[in-house]
């Protein structure tokens, strides 16, 4: 262990067991599902009605994306920026800050409860993701920068 771990100021409980406390503690342990690594996760996703994000310290990146890509709506608290630049809030999905834990199960209500909404901000999020997160339109955006700057060079 680290000196950061010896100290005690870094919880070293592995997230799956500190998940499993968590369920135990609010008596939902009977449905926790953890599934350990997946190659499916596009498919995993495209089965839920709704997808979480949850990032306590990152911004929110592939999982969103990813969501998006097969027209599910997300809800992300992106860890301590608080913004998101992938889920529009009300538009693709919600984004709640971090401490509000309410307003993310109100979020996760919301949209449980509203299949319509659910598909109006899927087909958004779907659209979305083509725009702007298009893998091809990625790596000709990056070919672009590329060209430019090497034109100048020669």
């Amino acid at each position: 262990l680290g000196l950061r771990e010896r100290l005690g100021l870094v919880d070293t409980t592995h997230p799956a067991d500190r998940a499993k406390q968590m369920a135990t503690a609010s008596g939902i342990a009977d449905r926790l599902v953890l599934t350990g690594h997946r190659s499916d996760v596009l498919a995993a996703m495209a089965a839920m009605d709704v997808v979480t994000a949850c990032f306590r310290f990152a911004a929110v990146g592939r999982p969103a994306f990813e969501a998006m890509s097969v027209g599910r709506p997300v809800i992300v608290n992106p860890g301590h920026s608080g913004k998101s630049g992938a889920v529009r809030h009300g538009e693709t999905g919600f984004v709640v800050s971090p401490s509000d834990h309410s307003g993310f199960a109100d979020a996760i209500i919301r949209l449980a409860s509203d299949a319509q909404l659910r598909k109006t901000m899927g087909d958004r999020g779907r659209e979305r993701a083509r725009e702007h997160f298009d893998g091809r339109k990625t790596i000709a955006k990056i070919q672009r920068i590329y060209d430019e700057v090497l034109g100048r060079l020669v």
